[in-house]
């Protein structure tokens, strides 16, 4: 990421602007205009800081502070007691992500169901419920051969089942994440492209069809920060269209030639059309309907 080229305000600068937008009453004004008078003689009256005056300050600062030429990090940087990737990845690390990748392409298809106990994915480390689903959980898994990273899988209920009672819907897969504490080189955008066949569009959630991959860089301050979208191509066998969403930060300025982006995030997801409560209850209707219209043909026709 670039650095960024604005100025810091010192703690003096913030501490007067925060106090000359507070209304004065009658005793502050009288003491201050006194003050001005005497102001060869006495020293200037320091201005008064209240408590929400801190919170701003220390919220001013954080937002204003300039961001550093560096990988993009979510959380502080966890190091591992085997190998940190803050450089090249190894062939192991390479061929453990792709496996990872994979499979999660795999479960989110429905081409293979899922086994908490995948090898793939590592082993479990917590299980909670989804924040999007009542019923559903969000898995969380750690893999030794894929060190400072964070391996997520959430199942919800399977939006396509109409039944107003969602306790009785079947649980399934909807979402993977992978995200990187550390800088992992060693993939590209093309290369991830090609080996997870990755076509060369995207669909939005309104079903409208986009005849591009890059979504340009980031707005600034993280300007470094590159994301593509893609469909994942259809297979025979899949039940479930998937898209898949790459981020990836750029080689920083100065670095050598021929520096490798840096893989940040991998997000692979079904794409199920959105449905509001409203359409769900409406679909669960003609459901019903239909069931009804069925059971009065049979009934007729045993008559």
């Amino acid at each position: 990421m670039r650095k960024s080229a604005h100025v810091v305000p010192s703690i003096a600068d913030l501490l007067q602007n925060t106090s000359a937008n507070r209304t004065l009453d009658v005793g502050e004004s009288h003491r201050a205009a006194t003050a001005r008078q005497r102001s060869h003689q006495e020293e200037p009256i320091r201005p008064k800081v209240l408590l929400r005056d801190i919170g701003i300050i220390l919220t001013m600062l954080i937002w204003s502070t300039p961001v550093h030429a560096q990988d993009i990090t979510r959380a502080p940087l966890k190091k591992s007691e085997s190998a940190v990737m803050d450089n090249h990845l190894s062939a192991v690390q390479r061929d453990a992500i792709m496996t990872l990748l994979q499979e999660a392409l795999l479960i989110l298809r429905d081409d293979r169901p899922l086994t908490p106990d995948d090898p793939a994915f590592g082993k479990i480390r917590w299980v909670k419920k989804s924040p999007f689903s009542e019923f559903g959980n969000v898995y969380s898994f750690d893999n030794d051969s894929i060190p400072d990273s964070e391996i997520k899988l959430r199942k919800t209920d399977y939006p396509f089942d109409f039944s107003e009672n969602r306790s009785h819907v079947p649980i399934v897969p909807s979402n993977f994440e992978l995200y990187f504490y550390a800088a992992a080189r060693g993939f590209t955008p093309s290369m991830l492209k090609e080996q997870l066949d990755l076509a060369d569009f995207w669909i939005d959630g309104d079903g409208e069809k986009h005849d591009y991959n890059d979504m340009g860089p980031g707005i600034p301050p993280m300007t470094a920060l590159r994301t593509y979208r893609y469909r994942a191509n259809a297979q025979p066998d899949s039940k479930f269209p998937v898209d898949v969403e790459l981020s990836f930060n750029d080689a920083p300025p100065g670095a050598p030639p021929g520096t490798q982006p840096s893989l940040w995030i991998v997000d692979i997801h079904r794409a199920y059309a959105h449905l509001t409560p409203e359409t769900r209850k409406n679909k669960h209707l003609e459901a019903a309907t239909r069931a009804q219209a069925g059971n009065g043909k049979s009934s007729g026709a045993s008559q």
